[in-house]
């Protein structure tokens, strides 16, 4: 665990969520390349998202 450090800025928070966003997009765009079809198919947001209403399982009783 890191001791000492400063506090994250929102700059800084912003800079990461969009690289993890640019990083999202080549992970798709490279799943398409191996197994075939389009990027938008291995969006896993849009999927989950698409699939919001459904009922859940409870897993049991």
């Amino acid at each position: 665990m890191a001791r000492n450090q400063e506090p994250v800025s929102e700059e800084e928070i912003e800079a990461l969520c969009e690289e993890m966003d640019e990083q999202r997009g080549k992970i798709r765009e490279a799943l398409a390349e191996d197994l075939s079809g389009e990027s938008e198919d291995y969006d896993a947001e849009e999927y989950l998202n698409d699939r919001a209403g459904e009922p859940v399982a409870d897993g049991g009783e």
